[in-house]
């Protein structure tokens, strides 16, 4: 018995080892079967909801009217994210691929970051998306400007590692007087000074920085004259003097917003300059002044100036 068992067991090995390899085989085409099927099931994107097509599809009807109902009904919508992921891809989008003039496309990104910026649930990656498309030149430069204004917007709802890169970004850009986006800046920097995290007398001497250089941008040096104005920065009156009497610029927007601040910070000894140009020939000179003078009036009556 023990011979036969020897000489049966080869047999039987070779027997089970053929079986094992028909199984295998008439197996694999199952496993193949099915496998596919799974990872079709997994990569097989979902329809994009109608409702955001409606935005970011550029064969949507209506032209720009229409997508800007569609985004603003998204508004207080909880977004499942290929919506979002839609809605960023959107922002990569040139005028020819949304198939919008570029003072359109940058109307609907707008109200899409809206839309974005206040979700509920907060969508944490907004600040490193915006810092990004601010960085990249290619980006048209109102479109970067944009971005700077919403990181302030979104500053108080950003985790703390955020905070710290849009802090960092934001006094960066107020830096560079050069460019227009550095009064963007300021202003979203005064608008958050509530947070402690954000130093009033480092915000206080950005503002001044850009108020006295004449070579400033027109737009942000405009806006440094309304920041001191707001924050009751003294410092700023000499430059706002010069200004407002055209001694270091020509620009009417920026002699305007001195003018104004003069009203607010200055004293008795700028009632002069606001007289004589009060009688400007230029409307617009004329109409600052005045409003100057009548708040320089009510600060003097102990009235609160408007």
């Amino acid at each position: 018995m023990t011979q036969t068992h020897h000489n049966q067991t080869p047999s039987l090995r070779r027997r089970a080892s053929r079986w094992a390899g028909m199984g295998r085989r008439a197996l694999l085409p199952l496993i193949a079967v099915c496998t596919c099927t799974v990872f079709a099931q997994q990569d097989a994107p979902k329809p994009l909801p109608a409702r955001c097509r409606a935005v970011v599809e550029s064969k949507a009807k209506g032209g720009i009217r229409s997508r800007l109902a569609a985004v603003r009904a998204l508004r207080d919508q909880t977004l499942i994210a290929a919506e979002v992921d839609a809605l960023w891809a959107f922002f990569d989008e040139t005028p020819e691929q949304a198939s919008l003039p570029m003072r359109d496309l940058n109307h609907l990104r707008n109200d899409v970051l809206h839309t974005l910026v206040y979700h509920r649930p907060v969508l944490l990656d907004v600040p490193e998306r915006l810092i990004a498309t601010y960085r990249d030149q290619t980006q048209d430069r109102a479109w970067r400007d944009y971005c700077i204004q919403f990181l302030g917007q979104f500053y108080a709802r950003a985790s703390e590692d955020s905070k710290g890169d849009i802090r960092e970004v934001l006094f960066e850009v107020a830096g560079k007087p050069g460019v227009p986006t550095a009064g963007t800046a300021l202003i979203a920097l005064t608008d958050n000074l509530a947070s402690p995290e954000i130093d009033r007398e480092t915000v206080v001497a950005a503002a001044v920085a850009i108020a006295r250089e004449s070579e400033a941008s027109a737009g942000a040096r405009m806006t440094a004259f309304q920041i001191c104005a707001r924050l009751v920065v003294r410092e700023a009156l000499p430059h706002a003097r010069q200004a407002a009497s055209g001694e270091t610029t020509k620009s009417v927007t920026v002699r305007m917003s001195a003018v104004a601040a003069l009203g607010t910070l200055g004293d008795e000894s700028d009632r002069e300059l606001l007289t004589k140009l009060s009688r400007s020939r230029d409307t617009r000179i004329r109409r600052a002044a005045i409003g100057g003078l009548r708040r320089l009036g009510q600060r003097n009556d102990g009235r609160p100036a408007r």
